[in-house]
């Protein structure tokens, strides 16, 4: 059987330096004059182990939400003597300038910096620091990084106050600095370069280039670039105004035109070249995704990449292509379209990566991301009028999540605002006289997740769920699955032996007693009627303080009910276990609550025998 694209175990050195970043002061570190980490004197780090902990870092702090920004992280680093950079890749607003200072002794051959939006020109000659080493340059989208904050002139007046507050907050160029002395730099991105700079003064010191990324550069004079026309054999000029210039310009460079292609030779393909060939043909969904997921993860702030990225890994996730995809192929897709979720409120990327999620199997596959998956979700719900479409697929999701798993998880997501948040959105649905899927997913949501939770339950009550569940019933008389779900979640609440009491109304009580009469959805809302009542009776008479209906009256309506299902009718309901229905079995206070619990389980253990 062939194993799934990206389904390898995970490398020791993975493991353990992932272990060592979560443990920085019980493995290579302890904690040095306030509490600052310091390497332990004994410890040396090759490049390879160095790099890895530096790249891996930066990948944590983007997509595990519990891992922390290290303080004085960098600083780890600061002597080559016992630690070695070579090749690092630093990326959005989390680098800051001390971060390259701390580093400015290392001999580095590659740094690429994404997106680093709070460098200055301060990182900037700090990079001069590696001007002897550097091969591989990226300051793509670092466009702060050419600024200098503005300075006070050495004397003003206090009638120049106002023009003085406006310099000092508006940057200027650094024209201090030069790519002089870079000679061994043969791979820049400039990518996102300001305007204001000019392209052809910042590169003309460069002698050795071979590939160059200018996109969405403002090149005013192009004719610069035949200075490497017999080196350069890459040159990205995506988003860039085609001018005439431009093109006589290309026209000149000859290392970047197509080689001409010699006829192609026949050989004969031995088994191994075939068996190749059809891996990589069943495999590249797997390579596509990949590459999507890396796309997303280098643009993050590119919200036209992120818009298709977001797309395409809903296309490449679905059922069609799942059994190419390991594990942690697939956990890489959930972190990045979790990224795509906290960093874009959009409506089409939000669209999109709860589509994608929907190509999950939850909650198993989103267990690992689970308080965060919620909280997102939740966060989705919030705003009183939102996208009706990604209101929905949140809700489904939603929904799915607190079905089926254990009573922590659904203690968590309650205390995150999910009951109130599904009240609030049923609240604008009768608000709005609409019952559509919005409705009848909120109800089955709250069924699921007050399911033997007594906090969530009483939350219910708190936040005026009893009303609502009467102004339902009252303005959708006729909506089957509604009323199953509302009753469903009434008889959660009715387990509750300490929030039976607020159950026990005039008001309530007539309603459950009518609703034992209802034929929707076959026995459904009658059955589910009659487990809430079950359980109140099951307190006893002494409880039992108005006068009407009479106590009486109701238990002869329930075992009236009762006798009317056909005991061989299968249910739509899943119960996790049957103690709340064996509770109510040892008593006499309260026989016809011994009828339901018998009838329920013997229609149970008789229809779904397995």
């Amino acid at each position: 059987m062939a194993s799934k694209a990206g389904d390898d175990p995970e490398s020791l050195m993975s493991l353990c330096t992932v272990f060592c970043l979560k443990n920085l002061r019980r493995t290579m570190c302890y904690s040095g004059e306030h509490s600052r980490l310091q390497l332990r004197p004994d410890v040396f780090l090759p490049g390879e182990i160095c790099d890895r902990l530096v790249n891996v870092y930066m990948d944590l702090l983007h997509t595990d939400s519990d891992f922390e920004p290290q303080d004085g992280f960098f600083q780890l680093f600061s002597d080559p003597r016992s630690t070695r950079l070579t090749r690092l890749q630093l990326r959005e607003e989390l680098v800051l300038d001390r971060d390259l200072e701390a580093i400015a002794k290392q001999d580095l051959m590659e740094l690429h910096l994404t997106y680093c939006s709070r460098l200055t020109s301060r990182g900037l000659r700090t990079l001069c620091s590696f001007r002897h080493s550097l091969r591989s340059l990226s300051l793509f989208g670092c466009s702060d990084i050419f600024f200098r904050k503005g300075g006070a002139p050495l004397a003003y007046s206090e009638e120049d106050e106002e023009d003085l507050e406006e310099h000092l907050h508006r940057p200027s160029v650094d024209q201090d600095f030069s790519f002089q002395g870079f000679n061994r730099l043969r791979l820049l991105n400039l990518g996102g370069l300001p305007a204001e700079l000019d392209v052809e003064t910042l590169l003309r010191p460069l002698p050795a280039l071979t590939s160059l990324d200018l996109s969405a550069v403002h090149l005013p004079r192009p004719a610069f670039l035949t200075q490497w026309k017999e080196r350069l054999a890459s040159l990205v000029l995506y988003n860039v105004e085609l001018t005439e210039e431009l093109i006589h310009t290309l026209l000149q460079m000859r290392r970047l035109r197509s080689p001409s292609h010699q006829r192609l030779k026949t050989t004969e393909s031995n088994s191994a070249d075939v068996a190749k060939l059809v891996s990589l043909f069943i495999n590249v969904s797997a390579v596509c995704l990949q590459l999507v997921i890396t796309a997303l993860k280098t643009h993050k702030y590119d919200k036209s990449i992120q818009v298709t990225g977001s797309a395409a890994l809903f296309y490449l996730t679905n059922t069609e292509y799942r059994s190419d995809q390991s594990v942690r192929l697939r956990r890489q897709v959930i972190q990045v379209v979790l990224n795509g979720m906290e960093q874009y409120q959009e409506v089409t990327v939000q669209r999109n990566c709860c589509l994608t999620l929907c190509n999950f199997s939850i909650p198993e596959e989103l267990e690992f991301q689970y308080h965060r998956v919620n909280l997102l979700l939740l966060k989705i719900l919030e705003p009183a009028r939102q996208d009706e479409s990604i209101q929905r697929i949140a809700v489904h999701l939603c929904n799915a999540l607190v079905c089926q798993v254990d009573n922590d998880h659904k203690e968590a997501v309650g205390k995150m605002g999910f009951v109130k948040t599904m009240l609030n959105l049923i609240q604008k649905k009768l608000q709005d006289r609409m019952c559509d899927q919005v409705m009848e997913f909120s109800w089955s949501a709250l069924w699921n997740i007050t399911d033997e939770t007594p906090d969530n339950c009483q939350m219910f009550l708190e936040c005026n769920g009893m009303n609502l569940f009467l102004e339902c019933l009252k303005e959708f008389p006729d909506k089957q699955e509604l009323h199953r779900n509302m009753l469903g979640l009434l008889g959660n609440v009715a387990e509750v032996k300490a929030l039976r009491p607020q159950l026990l109304t005039k008001q309530f009580i007539t309603v459950f007693s009518e609703l034992l009469d209802s034929k929707a959805d076959g026995i459904e809302v009658s059955y589910n009627a009659c487990g809430v009542l079950a359980h109140i009776m099951f307190d006893g008479s002494d409880v039992w303080t108005m006068e009407e209906p009479k106590r009486s009256h109701v238990m002869d309506k329930m075992w009236a009910a009762i006798q009317s299902w056909d005991v061989s009718s299968r249910r739509n309901i899943n119960y996790r276990s049957f103690e709340p229905i064996l509770r109510l079995l040892p008593q006499s206070g309260a026989p016809v609550s011994q009828h339901w619990a018998t009838w329920a389980l013997y229609n149970l253990v008789s229809v779904y025998r397995e």
